[in-house]
């Protein structure tokens, strides 16, 4: 049984991922800046330890790493304040306290085809995190997974100019097309091999 520190730990791949190490038996910090949320009282429910966590305050950071198996970190430029200057801040803040209280690994999730000089805002980004990870001297592994289909049915995807209306039933479309990978976050996380991601040699997927 490891002891998993979560980022994101409220919202859709953060909580997804919370939610499946819990039910596979691990031990959950569900790191987040609102302890008293209603997405925190959900995961407390479940047994995760919700911890208050800031990007911006490194020793809240270190303080809810401390004495954990592994993180896995997940970061985003999109949001109330953010960008894609405040992701590389507050990704490499969260690397370098993963790395001085000596967190046994971090999996970082980034973006597929982040690692490539894509010129893309939000992937180069991730790149800038990804190439920190990799200098900081803990072992990690970086997940590049492309679109979930949460993407296509809620937030800023629905607000775009090519998506303005569209209703996507995605229960639906895994029912009619069984043949396509219609995956969700919680597809996702349900079916990985925990242990061997979270405590893996360095890698990226």
């Amino acid at each position: 049984m490891l002891t998993v520190a979560v980022t994101g730990a409220t919202g859709a791949q953060g909580g997804a991922t919370a939610r499946a190490l819990l039910a596979a038996g691990h031990r959950v910090r569900a790191l987040t800046r609102r302890t008293d949320s209603p997405a925190a009282d959900a995961l407390r429910g479940l047994g995760a330890e919700v911890c208050r966590a800031d990007f911006d305050d490194r020793p809240s950071l270190e303080a809810a790493l401390a004495g954990a198996d592994s993180l896995f970190a997940v970061t985003t430029p999109f949001g109330a304040g953010a960008g894609t200057g405040t992701e590389v801040r507050q990704g490499e803040s969260l690397v370098d306290a993963a790395a001085e209280v000596h967190v046994g690994h971090v999996v970082y999730t980034s973006a597929a085809h982040a690692d490539r000089d894509t010129g893309v805002p939000h992937y180069e980004s991730k790149r800038a995190v990804e190439r920190h990870l990799r200098a900081a001297g803990v072992p990690w592994t970086v997940i590049g997974p492309a679109a979930f289909m949460d993407n296509f049915a809620t937030g800023w995807t629905l607000d775009g100019p090519t998506t303005a209306g569209l209703d996507v039933d995605a229960a639906g479309l895994r029912r009619d097309h069984p043949d396509v990978g219609w995956h969700s976050f919680t597809d996702w996380a349900a079916a990985q091999d925990w242990p061997a991601l979270l405590v893996g040699k360095p890698a990226r997927h």
